[in-house]
Formats: C-alpha cells, sequence, structure tokens
C-alpha cells in the first residue's frame, strides 16, 4: 500500500525540523521522507514546520499584544491598574490595591502585612515589568503599604 499525497500535504526529502542546528546521524543514514501539511498560506505547519515560521509562546503573545495596546492610551487610573494585574498576576492583584503618584511612585496598599513582605521583596522586576507596559520610566518606584494593623 503505498501513499498518495492530498492536495494539503506535501512530501519533503532531507528536511530537518526547526531547533535542529546540524543533520547530525540521521541525515548520514540517507534520504529521509517526512510528510508536513500545508497551512493556509502554503506553508508547513505542525510537526517539521519551516524555520522560517516559528511559534510564539503564549505569554510572550499576550504581553505584546498588551504592550501595543497600551502604548497609546493616556496615562490613567485604568491603565495604571491594567498594567499592575498583568505585570504582578490574579493572586497579588487579588490582594493589593495600585496608584500611581505625579513623581513616578507606585504605591501599593495589601491586605495584610505577609503580602506587602512580597511584594516588596518583587519591586525590582515588578518595576520592570510595569514600565514595560507603561512605557520607560513611568514608575520610578515601588512603595508599599500594609491596611491590616500589625
Amino acid at each position: 500500500m503505498g501513499f498518495a499525497p492530498s492536495s494539503a500535504v506535501r512530501i519533503e526529502r532531507n528536511w530537518l525540523p526547526t531547533g535542529d542546528p546540524s543533520p547530525g546521524r540521521a541525515a548520514m543514514r540517507g534520504p529521509r521522507w517526512r510528510r508536513g501539511a500545508l497551512g493556509a498560506t502554503g506553508h508547513r505547519v505542525g510537526f517539521g514546520a519551516s524555520p522560517r515560521l516559528s511559534m510564539i509562546a503564549a505569554q510572550h503573545c499576550v504581553a505584546s499584544a498588551l504592550q501595543a495596546l497600551l502604548r497609546n492610551q493616556p496615562l490613567s487610573k485604568g491603565k495604571v491598574c491594567l498594567a499592575w494585574s498583568a505585570a504582578v498576576g490574579r493572586t497579588i492583584d487579588r490582594v493589593t490595591t495600585a496608584s500611581l503618584g505625579p513623581d513616578g511612585t507606585l504605591t501599593i496598599s495589601a491586605d495584610d502585612r505577609h503580602w506587602a513582605r512580597e511584594v516588596g521583596r518583587s519591586s525590582a522586576l515588578i518595576t520592570s515589568r510595569v514600565n514595560r507596559l507603561l512605557g520607560d520610566g513611568v514608575v520610578k518606584r515601588i512603595e508599599v503599604t500594609s491596611r491590616a494593623p500589625r
């Protein structure tokens, strides 16, 4: 029984999948045949996709899209809250509130001192993430306070 390629499948000879920097032993054994389905644009998709077309991880795609959407928007409380939420994640966002002062200080109010300590420990990383979304140098420093009594 032979394989008859349909119009949506192309057979390719000596093709290496993305991420394989050298032919290695597989290419030394002789010609190998691999099939790759063609997408709507005529390019290979799935296993053995063309090195020209690489996949982007979802977290990078979402961050890039969010940056593009926020870039041209005016600085507002909603924009700061959205950038804060995207930078720290759902769990920390649920137990904190963020507000940006005119001097570039991002004031974070945490539900208790434990969350305040965790945000304080990660302030350098959080600052870089928020600045990536709001624009370079918008947040100069983070000040963390706790709403709960000690």
